[in-house]
C-alpha cells in the first residue's frame, strides 16, 4: 500500500510542478525553465550602449507624454529620465524628498509615494523569510508568484478587504489553496487557448 501511495504522490507532485511552471511561464511571458546555452557569450564591451531595449519598444507604443513618475530623492531616476530622453521618450519626474512636506511637490505627490513604500514593505516582509536565493531562477520565480498573489489573491485593507484584480471565479472559492489551484487552472486554460 505504501509504495502505491508514494508513487501516486510523486506523480501528483510532478503534475503540480508542471502546472506551476506553466503559470510562471504565462506570468512572465517567456520560457524561464529552458536550459541556458552552455557556450559563453563573448560580446565586446561597449560603453553606455544597450543591445536590446524591449521597454523602449513598449514605451513607444504608449502615450508617454502624459506619464509622470513619483520618486524619492535618489538621483538614479533623473539619470533614467535622461537615458530615455536619448531615445525620444520624454516623461516627467516628481521627486518627493524627506519625511515631511517641505515643498509643494512633496505635499501634492506624497500619497502616491506612500503607496509604493507600502508595497515595498509588503514585498520585503514576504521576501525576508526566504533568506535570499542561490540563483536568478529562484528570485524570478519568487517575484512572479508574489505578483500573482498580491494582485489576484491577497485582500488589501486599503480596498476594504478586496483584491486589486477581481476574478469572479476566484471569489466563490472557500480558501487560499483552492484559489491558487483555480488561478493555475485559468492560466493553463489561457495557454491552451493561445496555442489553438
Amino acid at each position: 500500500m505504501y509504495p502505491q501511495l508514494l508513487t501516486y504522490l510523486m506523480e501528483f507532485i510532478k503534475h503540480q510542478d508542471q502546472v506551476i511552471r506553466t503559470l510562471l511561464t504565462l506570468l512572465i511571458g517567456k520560457g524561464m525553465f529552458d536550459k541556458p546555452e552552455k557556450t559563453p557569450v563573448n560580446k565586446p564591451y561597449r560603453k553606455l550602449q544597450v543591445d536590446d531595449l524591449p521597454i523602449i519598444e513598449t514605451l513607444q507604443k504608449l502615450d508617454y507624454r502624459v506619464l509622470t513618475f513619483v520618486v524619492d530623492g535618489n538621483p538614479i531616476y533623473l539619470l533614467a529620465q535622461h537615458f530615455f530622453a536619448q531615445h525620444d521618450i520624454h516623461f516627467d519626474i516628481k521627486q518627493v524628498i524627506g519625511l515631511t512636506n517641505e515643498d509643494p511637490v512633496s505635499t501634492e505627490y506624497r500619497p502616491l509615494k506612500q503607496v509604493i513604500e507600502r508595497l515595498n514593505r509588503t514585498f520585503k516582509g514576504n521576501y525576508r523569510s526566504t533568506h535570499g536565493f542561490g540563483s536568478e531562477h529562484g528570485s524570478v520565480s519568487f517575484v512572479t508568484l508574489f505578483v500573482a498573489y498580491f494582485n489576484f489573491l491577497r485582500p488589501h485593507a486599503a480596498l476594504e478587504g478586496k483584491v486589486p484584480v477581481v476574478n469572479p471565479e476566484l471569489l466563490q472559492l472557500p480558501n487560499m489553496p483552492a484559489r491558487w489551484s483555480k488561478l493555475i487552472g485559468l492560466a493553463q486554460d489561457w495557454i491552451i487557448e493561445q496555442l489553438a
